[in-house]
């Protein structure tokens, strides 16, 4: 009966301490969680912070390209219109 009661509180002792253990590991793990999440976050506010000033930059670039364009078809009507001109004077 001895053996029995000795056996079962040194068996409960281990248990005890492999829970505690696992608990400990469990807290650990859980803070480095915590920290890979703070620091996804903030890299998450730094992207999107920088999609908005790439975005603000296309359209800047957009609108440009097409006022250009714009400017382009217009001087390309006035060369036209010269040329035409300037061939009615050779004839």
């Amino acid at each position: 009966m001895k053996k029995g009661i000795a056996s079962l509180a040194v068996l409960l002792l281990l248990t005890v301490s492999v829970i505690s253990g696992c608990g400990q590991k469990l807290k650990q793990e859980n803070e480095n969680l915590k920290k890979q999440v703070e620091a996804v976050t903030g890299e998450k506010a730094s992207a999107e912070s920088k999609v908005g000033e790439l975005t603000a930059k296309v359209d800047e670039l957009t609108k440009a390209n097409t006022e250009l364009t714009t400017k382009v078809d217009e001087l390309t009507k006035a060369n036209e219109e010269l040329k035409k001109k300037g061939g009615k004077k050779k004839k």
